[in-house]
């Protein structure tokens, strides 16, 4: 018994391994493309550019509440306090990404706005995210205080309807 288990369990964490590794990469991508292209301002809302350049990164779900959102956000009607992707208002020269936690099918990764955040090892935010069809997906972003950005979603479009 004891030959079998070792060689599975070691394979495990080479998945393992392989799939933080991956994952970072992923979350590592996103923001050195994100955070630049927010600075330029060239985007209302600046979240929509994600949507329009990057909406292989979202899963559907995720993808069609965000959008939801920048249509309300054209029309005055948006509620987001700060940027879904950055957890701040004013914007980091970059994001850097902390600790992540995978398994071989998810991940999460705290990302900071800047080495102060790092430094109180509370990040800004931490991106959820599921590896599927051979790439990683955001599935939802976790805030401080373990709000979900799904869940506000969801509470900012049924205040729309009505008429908050």
């Amino acid at each position: 018994m004891f030959l079998v288990c070792c060689p599975m369990a070691r394979a495990q964490e080479v998945g393992v391994a392989a799939a933080q590794r991956s994952c970072r990469n992923f979350v590592e991508s996103f923001y050195a493309w994100y955070v630049p292209r927010v600075w330029k301002g060239l985007d209302t809302p600046p979240f929509s550019a994600a949507l329009k350049d990057r909406s292989s990164a979202f899963s559907s779900e995720l993808f069609r509440w965000l959008l939801e959102e920048v249509e309300a956000e054209r029309k005055g009607a948006g509620g987001l306090e700060s940027d879904p992707f950055l957890n701040r208002r004013s914007l980091p020269e970059r994001a850097i990404v902390g600790a992540v936690s995978a398994t071989a099918e998810n991940c999460r990764a705290e990302v900071y706005g800047d080495a102060a955040a790092m430094k109180s090892g509370k990040p800004d935010l931490v991106p959820e995210m599921k590896f599927e069809y051979g790439h990683w997906f955001f599935m939802d972003f976790v805030y401080p205080g373990k709000e979900k950005l799904l869940p506000m979603l969801e509470r900012l479009r049924e205040g729309r309807k009505q008429g908050r």
